[in-house]
């Protein structure tokens, strides 16, 4: 998502939620997600608002850690729609109950910029073994 934090902090009217989550929709390319992802990809893309709107200069838990919004805000103003459907992908994959939903998927926002290469190549790796 390239969304023009320096747009966001020069306003000076911030956007409502629903104007933001049309922004967050289009940094992704929403329309590039699979159809029977969309779904999951909206309540991505809420959570990912809730966060772009949070005061730049507070904290946000993210990992177990406390971490600056605007850091955080800055991470997921890269996200694409490869992060979230990679997201989706693996919080599919994960068996055991999940307390907090909402901040466990700000998490893997969180840490989708961070790995998309090392899964791929994961991912990879684990095709090669089954052959």
């Amino acid at each position: 998502m390239r969304i023009n934090n320096f747009v966001l902090k020069t306003q000076s009217v911030r956007p409502s939620f629903c104007e933001m989550l049309e922004i967050v929709k289009e940094g992704i390319e929403f329309e590039c997600i699979d159809e029977h992802d969309k779904t999951w990809a909206v309540e991505l893309c809420k959570i990912i608002t809730e966060v772009m709107l949070l005061n730049p200069g507070g904290e946000i838990r993210i990992a177990g850690e406390d971490m600056s919004v605007s850091l955080v805000q800055e991470i997921y103003s890269q996200l694409a729609c490869e992060h979230i459907t990679s997201v989706i992908c693996n919080y599919r994959k994960v068996t055991k109950k999940i307390k907090n939903k909402r901040a466990y998927l700000r998490t893997m926002l969180y840490t989708a910029f961070f790995e998309e290469v090392s899964e791929n190549e994961n991912d990879f790796a684990m095709l090669e073994r089954a052959w």
